[in-house]
């Protein structure tokens, strides 16, 4: 069984329609839990939208939804791994602001699959909060030694802005998404 609900290239996932992806997403979760909550696939279908736009120029990435971490059980919502990358990302579709517990779920996602996925272990991890509502945060893109970024916020409007920042620096690392 594999750990996403969903896992294509960039490319790919480009092309998908947000039905077909949202249907992938709602059968896997089916396969898990009993019900779904129609704000659910409403998030989805948001998230989907969001990073059709915003990914545009990553065509060589590779996307993952609803990423589970291992050992640990919790699910990410997304996650791009692109060129030595490893993009965790986080959506808040309601919120108006970038909450600190948001911000630490964020961030403990990166730390986890740093310290429970072997192949992440020597990655740079890039943990992102996505408010939908929120206003614009200027960010600093900072590494700890450990090779997690301190937590990016962004809006649906800047998230690439966000990754073409953070790749100016090679990864010496690379993973294999599958």
């Amino acid at each position: 069984m594999s750990r996403a609900w969903y896992s294509k290239t960039v490319k790919e996932f480009l092309k998908d329609s947000n039905d077909f992806i949202v249907d992938e997403l709602t059968r896997n979760h089916l396969e898990n839990f009993s019900e779904l909550r129609p704000r659910q696939k409403v998030a989805w279908e948001k998230q989907i939208k969001i990073l059709q736009k915003q990914l545009v120029d990553f065509p060589d990435g590779h996307i993952l939804f609803e990423y589970t971490i291992p050992r640990i059980g919790e699910r990410v919502d997304v996650v791009i791994i692109h060129l030595g990358f490893v993009f965790v990302i986080e959506f808040k579709t309601g919120e108006k602001e970038f909450k600190p517990a948001d911000i630490r779920q964020t961030e403990n996602y990166a730390l986890d699959l740093k310290n429970f996925h072997k192949e992440s272990e020597k990655c740079n991890l890039v943990p992102i909060l996505i408010a939908l509502r929120a206003k614009s945060k200027k960010n600093i893109i900072k590494s700890a030694e450990d090779r997690v970024f301190e937590p990016i916020l962004c809006t649906s409007r800047n998230l690439h802005i966000q990754i073409k920042k953070i790749i100016k620096t090679p990864s010496k690392n690379r993973i294999n998404a599958i």
